[in-house]
């Protein structure tokens, strides 16, 4: 999985609570024909020294790719009708807390070093192929299956 974001934070000198948004492209490249979409970060940041900080981030994202392997309808890849030959979306939610105690302070940057928790879920969306059988007649018919 690979997202950038340039989220660049400005607060006030000796305020507690800083807020960060950002937008930007998520992709993985595990994925064959992987195609960027847009993804969404919110952060909040609290000092509660001067060197030690807790902050809370929410990064919410998806990308559409071509898969073979849940689905049993691999349609083929030059198929009219996908999207630049992506045939599935994968949906990503990560939610994560974090400590973290600040190595150097100036006046324009920081490091910081922490530990923390995260919660990431998944949501992919592809074709999966249902054989109905109606009398004598078979009818073939492709519909797309959730899976988290």
């Amino acid at each position: 999985m690979t997202y950038f974001f340039l989220t660049p934070t400005y607060s006030q000198d000796k305020k507690d609570l800083k807020i960060s948004l950002g937008a930007g492209l998520f992709s993985s490249h595990y994925y064959t024909n992987s195609k960027q979409r847009p993804a969404y970060n919110f952060s909040l940041e609290y000092s509660i020294s001067k060197r030690h900080k807790i902050s809370a981030d929410y990064l919410s994202g998806k990308h559409q790719y071509f898969d073979n392997f849940n689905s049993n309808n691999s349609v083929p890849i030059t198929t009219r009708g996908y999207e630049k030959n992506a045939n599935s979306i994968a949906e990503y939610s990560i939610f994560s807390t974090q400590y973290k105690y600040q190595l150097l302070d100036k006046k324009r940057f920081s490091i910081n070093t922490g530990i923390g928790l995260g919660l990431m879920t998944q949501v992919v969306v592809y074709p999966y192929t249902t054989i109905i059988v109606a009398g004598p007649d078979i009818l073939e018919m492709i519909d797309f299956r959730q899976s988290s």
